[in-house]
């Protein structure tokens, strides 16, 4: 049972009618190792190999094997990212906005960021700015 992922195997070897058990796996330097081990060990190991074993099945069907270019993230993002041109106009936009924006008496300025930056309604406004709603 040699797994790629932990290079372990599990091994049993009879003699004079004995069952032995072992673990060997490779340590940190790159040595081969064999361990003697309990039956009861040795049966954990067995049904760690198998659950790992089904985990990287799972995994295996899970994973997308197609080839994940620039192009195609690209073309899969939810949001995609705006055009050079697009974000200069829209920067302009914006700072001609500001421009306007600044340059309206203080009643109107407030009242135009109410409605437009805080999504009020012109009752609303009115209300709050103890004034009559334009029709």
């Amino acid at each position: 049972m040699l797994n790629n992922e932990n290079s372990c195997s599990l091994h049993i070897e009879y003699t004079g009618g004995d069952a032995h058990h072992y673990v060997c796996f490779k340590d940190g330097q790159g040595a081969r190792q064999k361990i003697k081990v309990a039956y009861t060990v040795y049966l954990e190991f067995v049904e760690f190999s198998k659950v790992t074993h089904k985990q990287q099945r799972s995994n295996e069907r899970h994973i997308e094997y197609s080839e994940l270019t620039e192009d195609a993230l690209y073309r899969r993002a939810i949001k995609r990212p705006s055009s050079v041109e697009d974000t200069t106009s829209n920067n302009l936009r914006i700072k001609t906005l500001h421009t306007a924006t600044n340059n309206l008496p203080e009643t109107q300025r407030r009242r135009f960021i109410l409605y437009y930056e805080f999504g009020l309604t012109y009752e609303q406004i009115a209300k709050k700015e103890d004034c009559s709603p334009v029709p």
